[in-house]
């Protein structure tokens, strides 16, 4: 997908997001406020742009932030942390998974149904083992 591309569908998103998207009843008579992007946004100096990335990538750091924000109490912000921090560490939102601690988790542990029920799972190896995708 090529900026332009990325860019409107990030703008269609903030539109419904300014026309009250995701929002509930008791906040429906609240002023939003999400303007479109535009391209020098993420230019070199941009205001999504001020340590002068390249341009797409200030972007997709723009859209992993939404999708941070958006993914809030889910487990998107968890795998896109561990998706991104091998090779595109400059893309992640800065959030502690493991604030003071010495490692960072790697999975999420088995449950023990999965455990008793699946054969070819011995024991939850523990949520800091690296998986073979982080390696």
């Amino acid at each position: 997908m090529d900026f332009n591309t990325a860019l409107n569908y990030l703008n269609d998103y903030r539109a419904w997001l300014n026309s009250g998207g995701r929002i509930n009843a008791a906040l429906a008579n609240s002023a939003y406020k999400y303007d479109a992007y535009v391209a020098a946004d993420f230019a070199n100096g941009g205001m999504e742009n001020p340590d002068g990335i390249d341009d797409t990538r200030a972007l997709l750091r723009e859209i992993i932030e939404e999708r941070y924000v958006s993914g809030f109490g889910t487990f998107i912000p968890f795998n896109d942390v561990r998706r991104l921090r091998k090779d595109d560490s400059d893309l992640i939102v800065p959030f502690p998974l493991n604030p003071g601690g010495t490692q960072q988790p790697q999975r999420m542990p088995y449950s023990d149904n999965e455990i008793t029920s699946n054969e070819n799972i011995d024991a939850d190896p523990g949520i800091y083992v690296v998986t073979e995708v982080n390696k």
